[in-house]
């Protein structure tokens, strides 16, 4: 039950529309007085095994059009913007902007980003009767009774109707390859092995109105790897977004790019091995009898070295070094 001796409890409406919206309450112990991230109350006080969600597709978008389902006013939420409470969302969108959050679809049975709007105080902020639905890993949600909860099956439950050992639609976000991205449960395992799938990819994707190509990464513009939001990501080729990350690392570890160095570097490598020239190549071919094998050893390189320097004199390869010898063009 709520504290009724609070003096604002509001009430929060929030409608929906094209497609379901997640929302998750997650609150701050009381007394705490060490601070933390918005990401990381999320993390260390939602409940692992749920995160609200009411979908706007077929009945459930009548339902969510025609009831008041409200929430506790510190109920976090998980926008593709960040990570907000209600009283925040009320003065970031006044005017019934939209912003996007997370939800499960019915239809497809995956988590995916839909569209919400006017977060408000309902009933000009009147303290109303809550009830506390409490999940088996100690996180719980403070909501009103009537408020729809979808279960893990798809089906709804008032929360005033919740029990043992009913299971709702659990939503995770963690670092699940310890490289500090933040991944999904979308539970799209077609898409992806195990249903994780990166939150930037989710991101980048949705607002490109496309999905990444197998040739194509999503690159974020600040090297954060925990900002995903939209304008800090760029859908770009495989090629070209690790060829700009290997630009930056040699440009931070060396200083300014020197580009006469740079290609004194390139001509002198010694893995170009300079010092075998196209004279040294036929006159050891000539001694071993066009030994391929024996001129590698004697010279002590690899085919790819020898080839390149007969490229150079315009011929292929091997072989026709061979013919332009048996016929004494050479």
């Amino acid at each position: 039950m709520a504290d009724n001796s609070q003096n604002i409890f509001r009430r929060l409406t929030q409608l929906f529309r094209s497609g379901p919206v997640v929302r998750r309450k997650v609150r701050d112990y009381e007394g705490s007085s060490k601070s933390s991230t918005a990401f990381e109350i999320f993390r260390k006080t939602q409940s692992h095994v749920y995160s609200t969600a009411m979908s706007a597709y077929g009945t459930y978008d009548r339902m969510s059009r025609y009831s008041d389902f409200c929430f506790d006013k510190d109920t976090l939420v998980y926008t593709t913007d960040g990570i907000f409470n209600f009283e925040e969302l009320i003065e970031k969108y006044p005017n019934g902007q939209r912003f996007h959050t997370y939800s499960y679809d019915p239809i497809s049975k995956i988590i995916k980003i839909s569209t919400a709007h006017s977060p408000r105080v309902a009933k000009d902020g009147i303290p109303n009767k809550l009830v506390r639905v409490v999940f088996d890993d100690g996180g719980h949600l403070d909501v009103t009774p009537d408020h729809k909860f979808i279960l893990r099956d798809g089906s709804l439950c008032e929360a005033q109707n919740l029990k043992k050992p009913f299971s709702l639609m659990p939503f995770y976000v963690k670092d699940i390859n310890g490289f500090g991205y933040k991944f999904i449960y979308t539970m799209d395992r077609d898409r992806v092995k195990g249903g994780w799938q990166g939150e930037h990819v989710v991101v980048a994707e949705y607002f490109a109105g496309r999905r990444a190509t197998k040739e194509e990464e999503v690159h974020h513009i600040d090297f954060n790897r925990k900002n995903n939001k939209v304008e800090n990501l760029k859908i770009m080729n495989k090629f070209e977004h690790k060829k700009y990350h290997a630009q930056l690392n040699n440009k931070n570890k060396y200083g300014k790019s020197n580009n006469k160095h740079s290609q004194w570097m390139t001509d002198n490598n010694p893995a170009r091995r300079n010092d075998i020239t196209f004279e040294r190549i036929l006159d050891v071919a000539i001694e071993t009898d066009f030994s391929l094998t024996e001129t590698k050893r004697i010279l002590d390189t690899s085919g790819n070295v020898i080839k390149r320097r007969l490229q150079k004199r315009g011929i292929k390869n091997w072989v026709e070094l061979k013919i332009i010898k048996i016929q004494s063009k050479i």
